[in-house]
């Protein structure tokens, strides 16, 4: 018998871009506020925010950690939602791993379309998402936020972006 089974993750979440150092605390908070945003059972399912950047220049065996990180997730469908930035773009049209975005209207030009579908929503039209990247916009980096087009949850993706969208 077992008591504290793990929690399935039913939100995962990928941001690639530059490194982002965030406080434990805050990530904690918030998944539990994205969690409640998309109204998950929290007994049995939780939020998963992870940084694999693609500009870390400390390291080039990092660099390749994170892109084998990456690469298994893909693989196994363990992605939910990537929010990446301007320099993961190319590599991911050619590769088609975006859903196109059909629950929101278009917001603006600042989106990302691939042959005029919607797949990215520019991340400064989210409450919650933005909060991950704040200071890499800072910097001139435009971030989008994007549906892994093998999803395992897209009724979780697709709830967190109406709702966290402003």
């Amino acid at each position: 018998m077992v008591f504290n089974p793990e929690k399935e993750i039913t939100l995962d979440i990928v941001v690639r871009g530059g490194y982002f150092d965030y406080i434990e605390m805050e990530a904690d908070l918030l998944k539990d506020e994205l969690a409640e945003l998309v109204e998950m059972d929290t007994k049995r399912e939780q939020v998963s925010i992870e940084n694999l950047p693609l500009r870390d220049y400390s390291n080039p065996s990092f660099q390749m950690a994170y892109e084998t990180k990456f690469m298994a997730k893909a693989s196994n469908a363990d992605l939910d939602i990537i929010i990446i930035d301007e320099t993961y773009i190319e590599v991911a049209k050619e590769n088609e791993i975006f859903m196109p975005i059909d629950m929101v209207d278009d917001l603006t030009k600042e989106d990302l379309y691939f042959d005029g579908k919607l797949v990215g929503i520019n991340i400064k039209h989210f409450n919650n998402l933005s909060r991950l990247i704040n200071f890499d916009v800072a910097s001139g980096h435009e971030y989008y936020v994007c549906i892994f087009a093998n999803t395992k949850h897209p009724d979780n993706v697709k709830k967190l972006i109406a709702e966290d969208i402003k």
